[in-house]
């Protein structure tokens, strides 16, 4: 029982209205007790922050604008905007301050959106399908990536495993919903082992 209840309420904390942002959020772990890969994962975006946008002058103002973003900007942009900049900077933006803990939910309740944004500032990225369509160049030294980052779905994915560094799976071209939805399920489930369980009530002992 208790574990239905905690599914329940993992659940509902992603499908909170239609908000964008959540405005409660639910207690995470200190991040030095994550699971592994995580607690890992994040540790080297973080190092990593450091080494991408540190290097000449422009790095270093584009490090300085990455903290400034809030979690509005950063949702309006994966779900409107087909910059690849800002999802490479999304990635690096999550780390910062835990704002994982407030996108997370978002995310995962993105992976069901086929909604299209299309992909533009990415000439050293390469999706294989996409290349087949004629929509993207294919490039010797590229970036390859295997999530469908011109929906919204493919987007919220390519982050996840960013972020976590699981591979649940990948988001391809006109995905089905089903496949989408089971997607989802295991994300929801990566989610619930980051949050600190709730304290279930000792039953007090029956008097005879």
């Amino acid at each position: 029982m208790f574990g239905i209840s905690f599914f329940i309420c993992c659940f509902c904390s992603i499908h909170v209205a239609e908000a964008k942002t959540v405005d409660s959020l639910p207690a995470y772990l200190p991040e030095a007790s994550l699971p592994s890969p995580t607690a890992k994962t994040i540790a080297f975006l973080k190092k990593d922050y450091w080494n991408v946008y540190g290097i000449s002058p422009y790095a270093e103002n584009v490090r300085k604008e990455i903290k400034t973003y809030t979690a509005p900007f950063i949702l309006n942009k994966i779900d409107n905007h087909p910059s690849f900049d800002y999802l490479f900077r999304t990635s690096y933006w999550l780390v910062l301050d835990s704002n994982y803990q407030r996108i997370i939910p978002e995310l995962i309740k993105r992976i069901t959106d086929t909604t299209y944004v299309g992909l533009t500032d990415a000439n050293d990225v390469v999706i294989w399908e996409r290349v087949k369509t004629g929509e993207m160049k294919r490039n010797g030294i590229a970036f390859y990536v295997d999530d469908d980052l011109y929906i919204v779905a493919g987007r919220a994915d390519w982050l996840l495993r960013r972020i976590s560094g699981l591979d649940n799976g990948r988001v391809k071209m006109n995905p089905a919903m089903a496949d989408l939805k089971a997607l989802q399920q295991k994300w929801l489930a990566w989610y619930k082992t980051l949050l600190i369980p709730p304290t279930v009530p000792s039953k007090k002992p029956q008097k005879p």
